[in-house]
């Protein structure tokens, strides 16, 4: 069965050409050696079965060549633009900036995954905070319906205070949405869930 992957113990080499190659080939292998397989891997190569499937991830993602310069990245920012929890906007500005010339490092790859998490997090915790100021204004509203119509003089100062606090708040995500956008993030490659925020904020409209 060895002789279906042409990577053995021996002749495995850390260049990101073997390793798609390599990956290319366990994708193959794996099907045919079902439950066997991560001993199988074991077996051949003397390493760790997780090396297997970090091969996989990275040829499944890169090994169709749609991107021209992968090979310029070390193995290691490889795993780790290939993984799945890695937003597809770090893999865009991991490749846009190996294509350019420049040297991406593993200490890139894990900044620009940080800004893409804390920015995720900050847009979560004001659509939170909008939602909740919508709610109470949705009460109010209920509220002013269900009254008598001859006590209802004015609307209460609540409900203007809240309108206006949820437009604010509504304002204030728009202006993260445009501001705290990591520099060079999604170009012409615009596919990942960060790109989906960007989206959503920019299209959202708080009901009035």
């Amino acid at each position: 069965m060895s002789g279906h992957w042409r990577a053995d113990q021996d002749s495995i080499k850390r260049t990101v050409q073997d390793i798609l190659e390599s990956g290319k080939d366990l994708i193959q292998v794996k099907p045919i050696l079902s439950g066997n397989f991560e001993a199988w891997f074991e077996l051949e190569t003397g390493l760790d079965r997780q090396m297997a499937y970090k091969f996989i991830q990275a040829a499944e993602k890169f090994g169709d060549g749609m991107y021209n310069n992968y090979t310029s990245l070390s193995p290691t920012v490889l795993y780790l633009i290939s993984a799945p929890s890695t937003p597809e906007t770090v893999v865009t500005q991991a490749i846009e900036k190996a294509e350019s010339g420049e040297k991406v490092t593993v200490a890139d790859v894990k900044e620009w995954k940080q800004r893409c998490e804390e920015f995720r997090k900050e847009s979560n915790d004001r659509r939170l905070k909008i939602r909740d100021l919508e709610a109470k204004i949705d009460l109010l509203s209920g509220q002013l319906a269900d009254a008598k119509p001859e006590i209802i003089e004015k609307l209460p100062d609540d409900y203007e205070e809240l309108k206006k606090r949820s437009a604010e708040a509504q304002a204030e995500l728009e202006t993260i949405a445009l501001t705290r956008r990591p520099n060079n993030w999604v170009r012409s490659r615009q596919r990942s869930s960060c790109v989906t925020f960007y989206r959503i904020l920019e299209n959202s409209n708080i009901k009035g």
